[in-house]
């Protein structure tokens, strides 16, 4: 499940947002501050339904908590149409690190080949999210973000219909170990990923 409203924070550009689980909101935006992150907004209640939380993190991208009431988050993930995975794209992967493992329950698994330094998010054995250390080929004006994956039955059936609907190709579609994916935005500039997820035996 996914939702579009209008800005809560009028300095953040058009964006997907990545928000994380928890049962205690205040209690997790201590734990942001004290541990160098800054609070963008919240924690603030949404009527019955729950309450949400966006910060700053020590690498300077913004991402959000919710704590649920009516409204528990998405309950459905991983298949055509809905969010397959959350991407962190920084350069201090190290510093990224040791605030996720720090404010939420989660711990860290090392990915890294070669130069590409990449590590995932877990929640008990489950990978949940990744970060990724922007190679030097990267443009010096492209800030560390969360990005948004969803997946889809056709990476080339999908980006030919959005581009024909105004969308914006970023990176065009590639396969990779975990499917055949592609960068896109949106005609208002907000950027997401799509992938065909790899077929597996």
């Amino acid at each position: 499940m996914c939702g579009v409203n209008d800005m809560p924070v009028t300095e953040q550009p058009p964006t997907w947002f990545t928000y994380f689980a928890t049962d205690d909101a205040q209690k997790l935006a201590e734990s942001v501050t004290a541990n160098g992150g800054a609070i963008a907004l919240g924690p603030m209640q949404v009527r019955e339904q729950g309450s949400i939380l966006l910060w700053l993190d020590t690498v300077g991208a913004m991402v959000g908590a919710w704590q649920p009431g009516l409204h528990t988050g998405a309950e459905l993930v991983e298949e055509a149409g809905t969010m397959a995975w959350h991407e962190l794209a920084t350069r201090d992967l190290d510093g990224a690190v040791a605030f996720y493992t720090a404010v939420l329950p989660v711990s860290a698994h090392d990915m890294s080949e070669g130069e590409f330094r990449y590590q995932t998010l877990r929640v008990e054995d489950r990978d949940v999210a990744g970060i990724w250390q922007m190679s030097a080929d990267v443009p010096a004006e492209r800030p560390p973000s969360w990005s948004v994956y969803f997946a889809v039955d056709d990476t080339d059936a999908v980006v030919t219909a959005a581009t024909a609907h105004g969308a914006t190709m970023n990176v065009p579609a590639q396969d990779s170990p975990y499917g055949r994916f592609a960068g896109l935005a949106d005609p208002q500039g907000a950027a997401f990923y799509v992938i065909q997820p790899a077929v597996t035996a």
